[in-house]
């Protein structure tokens, strides 16, 4: 497919500059942009340095900003069409991948989410399948009560590895779902100090006196709001299993965040299932 066609998709808006200021800013530009990926531009030169990735970000947060930045990461560039940069995408796991001239400038960021909003059609009619929903199977999906507070629902989420929880009412019916995102952007990053003393005796010893040293040591930490999820909740379409690959795929082309929950015969919902999932077994089949 025609490489003039990637263009449409151009996101130049989408990229943080360094230095960074905190986690706060790099965690709502996710949540503004509904990625999970942020390219980072030196501010004066606008020099594409690497991308900023939420799975790195989560598994090592203690760490500061700059040493999480991946400095070599996958990238396109003019040579890519359509097809290619689909198949690359969907090979490397990318939600979003950043458009990077031979020359090295930036020239945004082409999100997966995207190139099935204006392109569910072609994919379909390049790649038939005749699969279905069904055929996607579910793992396992963390399910919240819809009061339990933001921060533990984000430490919960991080030992599943998970980006997206079901939440449950009072009754333990599902009534949505929360993203990590969404709950990270809650946070603020505070400064924690501690006060540490050090005495030493005193030279005379007829003396009975010691002489202290006070020690103040400061770390910043960023602190996650306490919010029930439930305020934090959104509903999200719904697939049928036993209805086709095409049509999920349809539904999700009009998706902001690239998800949907499986529902039986009966309306119940099974899991959910996203538009990555549903491209890797069409493509693949």
């Amino acid at each position: 497919m025609s490489k003039a066609l990637l263009q449409r998709l151009l996101r130049r808006e989408i990229y943080i500059e360094y230095p960074i200021k905190g986690y706060r800013e790099v965690f709502q530009a996710m949540r503004l942009y509904n990625v999970r990926s942020l390219p980072v531009l030196k501010r004066e030169s606008k020099e594409f340095i690497g991308v900023l990735r939420l799975s790195r970000i989560i598994a090592k947060f203690s760490e500061p900003l700059f040493m999480l930045i991946e400095r070599n990461p996958p990238i396109i560039s003019e040579s890519y069409t359509l097809d290619k940069v689909l198949k690359y995408m969907l090979s490397n796991s990318l939600w979003e991948v950043p458009y990077v001239s031979s020359s090295g400038e930036f020239l945004g960021v082409i999100r997966l989410q995207d190139i099935v909003k204006y392109y569910w059609s072609y994919i379909l009619s390049r790649w038939k399948t005749h699969k279905l929903v069904k055929d996607i199977k579910g793992g396992n999906v963390l399910a919240l009560w819809s009061k339990t507070p933001a921060n533990i629902a984000a430490i919960s989420m991080k030992y599943l590895n998970s980006e997206i929880a079901l939440v449950l009412d009072d009754e333990g019916k599902a009534v949505g779902a929360v993203f990590l995102v969404d709950l990270l952007a809650e946070g603020e990053e505070i400064t924690r100090e501690k006060q540490s003393s050090l005495s030493t005796g005193s030279e005379d010893q007829e003396w009975d006196w010691t002489g202290e040293t006070i020690v103040y040591i400061s770390k910043k930490q960023y602190v996650i709001s306490r919010r029930p999820i439930g305020e934090l909740t959104e509903s999200l379409s719904k697939v049928y299993e036993n209805g086709s690959l095409s049509s999920a795929l349809k539904v999700l082309s009009a998706s902001k965040r690239g998800w949907a929950f499986v529902v039986d015969a009966y309306g119940e919902i099974k899991h959910p299932v996203s538009v990555m999932d549903i491209l890797k077994h069409i493509i693949a089949s």
